[in-house]
């Protein structure tokens, strides 16, 4: 009887998120990965599909901050949701040593149960002086909304202001207010991603009147973000504009550019699969621009 199980059937699903969660790290050649910034950038751009920009400020931030080399502190990516920021950020996780990834949508201040803490995040990186970590906030849009008149004002985003300086600040152990410890800041290094898909939400809501297109509102695609779009809106914390090192955007999907992902032998899905089954699949032309049709009209990436 011919075997039909897949060698995937036994694989575990492990949520990112999840403190449990500790990425594969390559560690016998991480370290020449990590000699420059272009070998950094050689290793994603093997691996993540377009996002250009980003894997070359990805690449330079990571370098600078292990080399200690003008280091910048706080970067910010905005990217649309399905474009490949979390697949970057796990493939980045792979190579960097001390690296811990959160939803900072989920954060609570100090002094609220249960929940995740800044505290709790600081927790499983090596702090020892002279170790460099790295902390990446994902859905970070999500995490300012909560200070816009909220519960949260009550200090979530002074929390992680004092993070973003060099002074020395006390944090609690396993978030207990009965272990509180110092730390300085000065080598921890903050990569702050998020889709800020409310501005761009707001954007298309306003396209009705006289030369709206009531046809384009409800969709799956959301109009690119701009740098300067991200800029008016973080003009509502004056102080945390002035802390963040560079604010990189990344160009949205089109269904062209999925249809030349699915075409490319150095990225496609399709091809992975033929290499890691060591089989050969043929797929015509018309399907594979359905699939790229599919994949776009999803809005998933």
């Amino acid at each position: 009887m011919k075997n039909t199980s897949s060698p995937f059937d036994d694989v575990e699903e492990v949520d990112f998120y999840s403190p449990d969660f500790i990425p594969s790290r390559k560690t016998n050649e991480s370290n020449s990965i990590l000699d420059s910034a272009q070998s950094i950038y050689k290793y994603l751009d093997d691996k993540v599909y377009m996002m250009d920009d980003v894997k070359k400020a990805v690449s330079t931030f990571i370098y600078k901050a292990l080399k200690g080399i003008n280091s910048e502190k706080v970067l910010l990516i905005a990217s649309e949701s399905g474009t490949g920021k979390s697949f970057l950020i796990s493939t980045l996780a792979e190579i960097v040593p001390n690296m811990v990834v959160t939803c900072s949508s989920s954060m609570v201040p100090q002094g609220y149960k249960g929940g995740n803490h800044l505290t709790t995040v600081l927790n499983k990186l090596d702090l020892s002086p002279g170790s460099v970590s790295f902390v990446v906030l994902d859905e970070f849009n999500r995490f300012l909304n909560k200070g816009l008149g909220s519960w949260a004002d009550s200090g979530l985003l002074s929390e992680l202001l004092v993070l973003f300086d060099d002074k020395d600040t006390k944090i609690n152990a396993s978030g207990s207010e009965e272990k509180p410890f110092w730390v300085n800041p000065k080598n921890i290094f903050f990569i702050l991603l998020g889709s800020w898909s409310d501005i761009t939400d707001n954007q298309s809501k306003t396209q009705f009147g006289f030369c709206g297109n009531p046809s384009k509102v409800h969709n799956n695609h959301r109009p690119q973000i701009t740098k300067e779009q991200i800029l008016d809106t973080l003009s509502n914390w004056p102080e945390l504009i002035g802390r963040i090192s560079r604010i990189v955007v990344n160009d949205n999907m089109s269904e062209e550019s999925i249809l030349r992902m699915l075409k490319s032998t150095k990225y496609s899905p399709i091809h992975k699969i033929e290499e890691e089954l060591n089989v050969k699949i043929k797929v015509p032309a018309k399907k594979m621009r359905e699939f790229a049709a599919e994949a776009y009209a999803s809005g998933t990436g």
